[in-house]
């Protein structure tokens, strides 16, 4: 495949381990930009967006993570990294029947230093809530009124009406996607990130076509490096 390595395993909702969005999407990615892709899993399970502030366990670890990534392929002779960005999973766990009252503005500072600490360039979002419960409908409406808000904060796919089209996109626990939901959202976060965040003229252009991955004189495969946020999917 295109992700360098293979994405982890991640929990269905049911214990058992799927592979979750990123082999689609990397496969989606390569397809529509001809760009190979490297996974850096920073997800932590049924964690807070408190633990994602910049002193906050999970962003530390996570920071860790990609600074010794960075350096390891700063080493390589074989790649280099052109195009670093992120996609966020939110979760419920700053919901249920109680709502952070501070999640907006936990999110953004959250979001700001990450662009501040490191060169990722800008980050998508998916959402896979399928009901209208109260706790999905404010949470959803936290990222719709942060990305309007933040330029390079983009909207990767809203599984929704792909689930209640088709209810085998999500498990038994009506939560958490099945295999067949993540592979979908996968292909629609990557075509639409792309065609919002790599338009012709914009700072990150995408590229012209598949044979620019390999830089004929040093002999490099040019790659992304995306960074992944997901916030775990407690049930309330």
């Amino acid at each position: 495949g295109n992700t360098i390595p293979r994405g982890l395993g991640a929990t269905d909702g049911t214990g058992a381990g799927v592979e979750g969005v990123r082999q689609a999407f990397a496969n989606e990615w390569y397809k529509t930009t001809g760009e190979k892709i490297l996974f850096i899993n920073a997800a932590d399970p049924g964690i807070k967006i408190a633990e994602w502030q910049k002193n906050g366990k999970t962003y530390i670890g996570a920071k860790k993570e990609y600074d010794r990534v960075k350096e390891l392929m700063s080493e390589s002779k074989s790649f280099e990294i052109y195009r670093e960005f992120f996609y966020f999973n939110h979760g419920s766990a700053d919901a249920g029947s109680n709502f952070n009252q501070n999640y907006h503005e936990m999110v953004v500072s959250c979001f700001e230093t990450l662009f501040a600490e490191t060169d990722l360039e800008f980050g998508t979002v998916f959402e896979y809530f399928s009901s209208d419960r109260a706790y999905t409908t404010w949470i959803r409406s936290q990222h719709n009124r942060i990305i309007s808000e933040m330029d390079n904060i983009y909207m990767g796919c809203e599984m929704k009406p792909y689930i209640q089209a088709d209810p085998s996109l999500i498990n038994s626990d009506m939560l958490h996607l099945s295999q067949a939901g993540h592979d979908l959202c996968g292909r629609l976060m990557a075509a639409n990130t792309a065609a919002q965040a790599l338009v012709p003229g914009c700072k990150y252009e995408a590229s012209a076509s598949a044979s620019v991955i390999v830089l004929s004189a040093a002999l490099k495969r040019r790659l992304n490096a995306t960074l992944f946020l997901p916030f775990s999917i407690c049930s309330p």
